[in-house]
């Protein structure tokens, strides 16, 4: 098959979204299709929307057997906050048209007009930028292609599946028009899937097969030696994300205040964004044992992997959460958000733990349980490591993935399947 996958940002921006789709591109390949990325020149996912922000060179390129091919972002004037305006402006008047602006990439359309029927399928990655995602989805309706969704959606964690104020910006009816008009959507979670079965779309285009991980990629860690290089010596719990309040970041460093009786310490890696500043700043203040390391080599995350005794992250904006995999890839318990989505990865008691958004005392209670009981946290690691190679390998996913690709594809020819 001939692929074109379209998404926001891609190597050697890093993310969750950038890593599955790396993953599954990379993957197609070795398998003998001929698989095209179009994207933008964003590095900081900032910089979508921020031109002071890190962007790439904007050429073509050949990555790891992909054809890569960047387009500038186009930053409307006063950008960053005309961006917010234009972003607010559409969940507020429901314009879908409105999020061909925010972002724009110049010239994407018009490749797409000129190249998308010489490809076989078109998929398109991440919700939250459906200009981009809604582009793809116009050229393959236009040529007569199959589209294939990855949304991502995150969910919240409000009553139901996209009821909080944070869920909607991923679930306005513009962006579930876009997924529900898609041949084929590929879920991260039985949540979602449930979600669109519930907004429209027939259960029967719609298959489970989120992210997964290659475990040796973040195995073999020197945890010992991280240690000493840091000068740690007592408990650790690990927090490796982009780091915001909507990933629980406020929560954790509130926890670490009630820890205080504890020889513990958080650490805290990714990058650091301006809203957090401010609340690191006053953790160092309160003299709290807290270690941030800005952005870290795989490498060092191999590491710190491997010297922790807890991974946390309290997130209620992942719609599966990758870093819960590497974690249980090294045999570590986790803690996350009681979130939609998140509970289909974790099972609270079995594998990790699970605390409602926001609820600083819960969050704290479980990370004590785990501080204070050894071999609970023994237990719950290794059951999360079951869990992982049993289903969330990558060697499994993308079975499910080239499998509905063959599909969907043989369908729009007319084929049998």
């Amino acid at each position: 098959m001939k692929i074109l996958h379209i998404i926001p940002r891609y190597l050697p921006a890093v993310g969750g979204a950038e890593i599955h789709m790396a993953e599954l591109s990379q993957r197609l390949a070795a398998a003998g299709h001929e698989v095209t990325v179009a994207t933008s020149n964003a590095l900081d996912f900032e910089y979508l929307w921020d031109p002071n922000k890190r962007k790439v060179e904007t050429k073509d390129e050949h990555l790891s057997g992909v054809n890569v091919k960047r387009f500038p972002v186009r930053h409307l004037p006063l950008a960053p906050k005309s961006y917010h305006g234009v972003r607010r402006l559409l969940w507020l008047s429901r314009i879908g048209a409105l999020s061909r602006l925010a972002p724009h990439l110049v010239g994407l359309d018009a490749f797409l007009a000129k190249e998308a029927g010489n490809y076989d399928l078109i998929g398109g990655m991440n919700i939250a930028y459906e200009g981009v995602m809604g582009s793809g989805l116009r050229a393959a309706q236009k040529h007569n292609r199959p589209f294939v969704a990855y949304p991502l959606t995150h969910l919240g964690a409000g009553d139901r599946p996209g009821s909080d104020p944070q869920s909607q910006f991923y679930t306005m009816p513009h962006q579930q028009k876009i997924v529900c008009a898609s041949d084929r959507l590929i879920a991260q979670t039985e949540t979602e899937k449930a979600f669109y079965a519930n907004a429209g779309m027939s259960a029967d285009q719609i298959v489970v097969a989120g992210p997964g991980l290659t475990p040796e990629s973040v195995q073999g860690g020197d945890g010992e030696a991280w240690r000493q290089k840091h000068q740690i010596f007592g408990t650790i719990i690990a927090c490796v994300c982009t780091l915001t309040r909507d990933k629980g970041v406020p929560e954790l460093l509130a926890a670490m205040e009630g820890l205080k009786d504890q020889s513990v310490t958080l650490v805290l890696a990714g990058g650091v964004t301006d809203e957090i500043k401010s609340l690191l700043s006053a953790a160092e203040a309160e003299h709290l044992n807290v270690l941030v390391l800005g952005r870290i080599s795989d490498e060092e995350k191999r590491d710190l992997l491997a010297a922790c005794d807890i991974f946390a992250m309290p997130s209620r904006i992942d719609s599966f959460g990758i870093a819960y995999l590497e974690a249980w890839a090294n045999g570590k318990p986790v803690v996350g958000a009681n979130a939609w989505g998140i509970g289909d990865v974790i099972t609270d008691g079995e594998d990790g733990m699970l605390a409602p958004f926001g609820d600083v005392a819960v969050l704290e209670a479980k990370l004590r349980i785990l501080l204070d009981h050894p071999a609970e946290r023994v237990r719950l690691g290794g059951n999360g490591y079951q869990k992982l190679t049993q289903q969330h390998t990558w060697q499994h996913k993308f079975e499910l993935v080239e499998q509905a690709y063959r599909a969907v594809v043989s369908v729009v020819k007319g084929e049998v399947r």
